[in-house]
């Protein structure tokens, strides 16, 4: 009569959805990557991904299309995001485009862009987080697998302070913590330290709550992150902490060797850097967006690039990227991507978590869309859905990239005001441009390695 539930991804959210409800059996959840609705699904950041058509497709048909499975599907899907990407439709159509069809549970999604009372209604309510007094452990990575398993943890957190809840997340996106963790991902050669077998870990966490077995080490406390690159673990109460020392730095309009530079003070005077992307330009259709973690160059395509001076000594990051823009944009809404790397001081780039895509107008909250003054000087504050802890080698240099989003497998806002579903390639029109003012800044945490 006692119930634990594990689930990864749809099923994840599947175990918060029991939960809530206090089935008197349930007495554990450890979730993997948890889906949350109108989070990190069928949108992040507010922008619709074109993967929900592939989810609901496969999920309703009980599999992919036309019984094939791996490359051949992936190859498939990115034609078809191809096709769309190069031609004039409205983002109402990528069911049509995408599957020669109406989805009545595609179209239902786009009709509610913003986090409305349509996706509150699939996750637990303050109350409800208040009353889930069952132990809790969620699992997640730093390259893609957390924005579900931070939301969950943090407003179970916030309306029950003293939630039995736990998180780990390590450099790991959810296929490989369901594999166990590899030597390496995508490039990235993982410490010794962070390879762990996350599936059974969860076995042992579980005869520890039914059976009071001993606790596994490696979940001291409520929040257990690996440190890349320092080859260690640390245990905290919280990730995001007020008190720590915030490492801040400042987009800079003056250029070195074909960058901007990021500094630790404003530079003086009121100069600006340009970001200008042509919406209406599609000759990159079938280029594709490389997803390794450790390179000789990132991609730069449609963003400008940020960096920093060496830095005089090893210095810890953790925690999420926040940020507040000082911006004059020529229309009514952009959608905003980050990304941030350490370059070390061999040449390699080390991408510190999943970029990061956000509409501008939807940057405040979630909930309410509020509109850019087009040619008006405006603040844009935002935190990244992500988080990171890496060890920054003495000499390397930290490298921020502020692009617009313009890809093929995402929805595209051309900047009009309408509905972005709307808009179509004729909205497009000049090419959009965001001046990032000087005062402009990014933060991350620091501590001392």
């Amino acid at each position: 009569g006692r119930v634990g539930m594990l689930g990864d991804g749809y099923s994840g959210y599947a175990a918060w959805a029991a939960a809530r409800r206090k089935p008197a059996a349930l007495k554990a959840i450890a979730t993997i990557a948890p889906m949350a609705p109108g989070i990190d699904f069928p949108m992040a950041g507010q922008i619709y991904r074109n993967a929900m058509v592939r989810w609901a497709q496969e999920h309703a048909a009980a599999g992919p299309a036309g019984g094939d499975a791996g490359a051949d599907q992936d190859a498939r899907w990115q034609a078809l995001d191809a096709r769309w990407y190069r031609g004039d439709r409205p983002y109402w159509d990528i069911d049509r485009v995408l599957l020669g069809k109406r989805s009545k549970l595609i179209r239902t999604w786009l009709t509610h862009p913003s986090h409305d009372r349509y996706w509150r209604k699939f996750l637990p309510t303050a109350k409800q987080f208040a009353q889930i007094d069952i132990p809790v452990l969620g699992i997640a990575g730093y390259y893609g697998a957390e924005a579900g398993a931070l939301y969950f943890h943090q407003e179970h957190r916030r309306n029950r302070p003293q939630a039995d809840t736990t998180l780990l997340i390590g450099p790991y996106d959810a296929e490989s913590i369901r594999l166990g963790t590899a030597a390496q991902l995508r490039g990235y050669t993982l410490d010794p330290a962070a390879r762990v077998d996350l599936p059974e870990l969860r076995f042992q966490w579980l005869d520890h709550v039914f059976k009071g077995a001993r606790k596994p080490s490696l979940l001291q406390d409520r929040v257990n992150y690996q440190v890349m690159g320092a080859d260690q673990w640390r245990h905290v109460p919280t990730l995001d902490a007020p008190d720590r020392t915030r490492l801040r730095l400042y987009l800079d309009a003056r250029e070195r060797d074909g960058s901007h530079r990021l500094s630790p003070s404003p530079s003086e005077g009121d100069g600006s850097a340009q970001l200008s992307v042509d919406l209406a330009d599609r000759r990159d259709a079938r280029v594709p967006w490389p997803d390794t973690l450790r390179s000789r160059q990132p991609t730069v395509r449609n963003s400008i690039r940020f960096v920093s001076d060496p830095l005089p000594k090893d210095t810890e990051i953790d925690g999420s990227l926040r940020g507040e823009f000082d911006i004059t944009p020529s229309r009514q809404d952009v959608d905003l991507n980050v990304s941030l790397y350490e370059l070390t001081a061999s040449g390699d780039y080390q991408l510190l978590f999943e970029p990061y895509d956000f509409r501008a107008s939807y940057a405040g909250h979630r909930v309410y869309r509020r509109l850019l003054r087009a040619g008006e000087r405006q603040p844009l504050a935002f935190t990244a859905e992500r988080v990171t802890a890496r060890k920054l080698a003495a000499g390397s240099r930290i490298v921020l990239l502020v692009g617009l989003n313009k890809r093929p497998d995402r929805q595209i806002n051309y900047g009009s005001g309408k509905d972005v579903n709307s808009e179509t390639i004729a909205d497009a029109q000049r090419p959009v441009r965001v001046r990032l003012h000087v005062s402009s800044h990014v933060e991350i945490q620091t501590r001392n390695p």
